[in-house]
């Protein structure tokens, strides 16, 4: 997969973890074709997206992106909030970002800096293997996405449709992953703050949000 389509399909990954719009089910077809060849698993996930996109009304798809995705703790949109808690630790981590979107010329809209789809656009700007990108690849996306992942209950491609672009997308990141991915960096023993309320998009399956150890940096 040469650079110029890697970064696209970070691009259609951050449209397709948006608040849905008529262009849903193009973006995922696209980014299916994208990575048919070279991902054929994550590829089949994002035309099974697709496919459900097509026939459901666009209501009840933005019920399904908000029950998952804005009202659920346990699977909110904003990787700071996911690897912190809302804590001076986040504001550190927006400030961070921001700081590096602006020495990119990157405009990220009226939404929070650390909002995944904003993030995952910003990715699609940067050379793969450059240091920015890995960093936000291995210290960013994966822990969150994977510590989202888990929250779903195990049955939750056949409930949720996000759950197959979550799966997609990890598996994406995972051969691009320098450092070993290791979970429990994100287990403590002090509740963030909140508890996540059992949602039907999620399954059954809830979990408490913990704060990561303070000493895991980001070196953007």
């Amino acid at each position: 997969m040469d650079n110029r389509t890697t970064q696209r399909i970070f691009t259609l990954f951050g449209d397709l973890l948006d608040y849905p719009t008529p262009a849903l089910a193009d973006q995922a077809q696209e980014c299916a074709a994208r990575l048919l060849l070279d991902a054929p698993e994550p590829a089949n996930r994002l035309v099974d997206f697709m496919e459900f996109v097509h026939v459901t009304e666009p209501g009840y798809l933005e019920e399904i992106y908000t029950g998952t995705f804005d009202v659920n703790p346990a699977c909110y949109i904003f990787a700071g909030y996911m690897l912190f808690g809302e804590s001076f630790d986040r504001g550190k981590f927006l400030v961070r970002l921001q700081e590096r979107y602006r020495e990119r010329g990157f405009e990220w809209g009226r939404e929070l800096a650390d909002h995944i789809p904003v993030i995952l656009r910003f990715l699609g700007t940067l050379q793969p293997g450059e240091e920015l990108a890995q960093n936000l690849i291995d210290k960013c996306l994966l822990p969150v996405l994977q510590k989202m992942r888990s929250n779903f209950d195990p049955d939750a491609a056949r409930l949720n449709p996000y759950a197959g672009v979550l799966r997609a997308l990890i598996e994406v990141l995972l051969p691009l992953a320098q450092e070993p991915l290791d979970l429990a960096q994100l287990v403590v023993d002090g509740p963030a703050g909140m508890r996540d309320r059992e949602q039907p998009f999620l399954g059954e399956r809830v979990h408490s949000l913990a704060q990561p150890p303070l000493e895991m940096e980001f070196s953007m």
